[in-house]
């Protein structure tokens, strides 16, 4: 799949989020089956917050048409083999959005909100320029879906989706328009959209968007809190520590150095990186970024283990990017590296050096 297919089929699934927000919320005045949600009818005892069907917890979740605790909403094109992943706090707010192409390597998401009210943008570095930006009606009080969608490569091209809702905010009509060069594509064709199969929490399970030729099924599998996962979720440190762990286990063990450890915990821009950075002939990955630039230890340092010897959160930088301290032959180091997990396994999505004490030392 080459990047413009992909781009869109990613755009495609936040159109399917946003065109479901539109569609009529009544169940009793939908033609689709009502399935439930068998998961969730399995736990007698949810908090009773689950029950609110009608009532979003946040703005994120109204965006993404998606009511109750959710944890989070994987959405799924029949067409191909990607999948996006959006998760939620237990508040309602977008934590992340990962997206995961036919090889299962996952890329998170840049999310820009408005006055941490609305998300504006979102984007993936590997797509750089393109993104998905969002227009709300400024004048409607409390939380709305967006007016508009926009797939744009912030350089004259566009693909654009207008939403019009009656009052209840039932859709009555999409409209597409496509700006190639800064010159508007005619476009008579029509756009229609089917949702159905809603869960006990009136959350779509699939739908269906159309306009002419080109037809997108998607479906949505949908993860709700429960008591004992909301205080998982509150605890971050249990998250960090794991994150500690693999980045300590990484360094002191020397994983670094397995292509084949790289290729299972590295996203794919983290591989290219590496691969970039590589200075000898031929292919190969620039393992001593984990680790400072010396070749040699450092004099009078014989027998001295290489370890982590502290580890923290990045505040300059925030996100998934965190700071380890460590002795290299002797040598300090200091290195900034992105981690996050995705399916309960770590992925290195990037690393920088802050300090290198041999190289000071080489200088001067």
């Amino acid at each position: 799949m080459n990047r413009k297919y992909l781009v869109m089929a990613v755009a495609a699934i936040f159109t399917m989020a946003i065109i479901g927000a539109c569609s009529n919320k009544d169940k009793n005045n939908q033609e689709s089956a009502d399935v439930e949600d068998t998961e969730e009818l399995d736990d007698e005892e949810e908090d009773e917050d689950l029950d609110e069907k009608q009532e979003y917890l946040s703005q994120d979740l109204a965006t993404f048409d998606l009511y109750g605790q959710v944890q989070y909403a994987v959405y799924h094109n029949s067409n191909d083999e990607n999948t996006v992943k959006v998760s939620f706090d237990p508040k309602g707010q977008v934590v992340g959005i990962v997206r995961v192409d036919e090889e299962q390597k996952p890329e998170k998401a840049s999310i820009i909100t408005v006055d941490k009210k609305r998300i504006d943008f979102i984007a993936f570095e590997s797509d750089d320029p393109w993104m998905t930006s969002f227009d709300y009606d400024e004048t409607a009080s409390g939380f709305v879906a967006p007016r508009m969608s926009m797939e744009t490569n912030q350089m004259g091209n566009n693909d654009a989706y207008t939403y019009h809702r009656d009052k209840d905010g039932k859709l009555k009509k999409v409209e597409h328009e496509e700006v190639v060069h800064g010159n508007v594509v005619e476009d008579e064709s029509t756009c229609s959209v089917k949702v159905g199969d809603y869960d006990r929490h009136n959350n779509w399970q699939s739908c269906t968007f159309s306009r002419d030729e080109y037809k997108y099924t998607y479906t949505r599998t949908i993860k709700y809190y429960r008591s004992d996962d909301m205080e998982e979720a509150a605890d971050k440190t249990k998250q960090e520590q794991t994150i500690k762990n693999f980045v300590t286990d990484m360094y002191e063990k020397q994983r670094y150095e397995d292509y084949d450890f790289l290729r299972e915990h590295c996203t794919r821009k983290m591989l290219e990186k590496l691969s970039e950075e590589y200075e000898y002939d031929g292919e190969g990955y620039a393992i001593w970024l984990f680790r400072t630039s010396s070749q040699d230890g450092k004099p009078g340092s014989e027998g001295m283990k290489n370890k982590v010897t502290s580890f923290s959160k990045d505040q300059k930088n925030g996100g998934d990017w965190f700071v380890y301290k460590f002795l290299d032959g002797g040598w300090r180091g200091e290195n900034r590296i992105k981690v996050f997990i995705y399916e309960g396994k770590c992925w290195i999505d990037g690393v920088e050096r802050i300090s290198d004490e041999a190289a000071a030392a080489y200088a001067e």
